[in-house]
């Protein structure tokens, strides 16, 4: 079995907030611009030197009815766990792109 035919990966998982404060007047938002709040996301290993403070992750994106790619803030994810994934796009898409 080749590297991109694998069954499932252990992959770093969370939750998109529900809400955050945004510009100057700290007005509350719901999610981010492109995620609904609780969209269970993938998150890819560190990618460059800051802190993992900017992350790559897979996910539903806001509109959509198909997985995305995007960089987001890891501040607005929560409930972080680790969890075998079977989706065929995540797995795919990590192993690609040494996730």
């Amino acid at each position: 079995m080749s590297e991109l035919e694998l069954p499932y990966i252990w992959c770093l998982v969370g939750n998109i907030i529900e809400k955050r404060f945004f510009g100057e007047n700290k007005t509350i938002r719901r999610g981010t611009k492109k995620f609904t709040p609780n969209t269970k996301v993938y998150c890819f290993s560190a990618l460059w030197g800051d802190g993992y403070e900017e992350i790559q992750v897979i996910g539903k994106l806001r509109g959509r009815k198909n997985l995305g790619v995007i960089v987001t803030s890891s501040a607005f994810i929560t409930n972080w766990r680790l969890q075998k994934v079977f989706q065929p796009y995540v797995v795919r898409t990590m192993t690609e792109r040494n996730g």
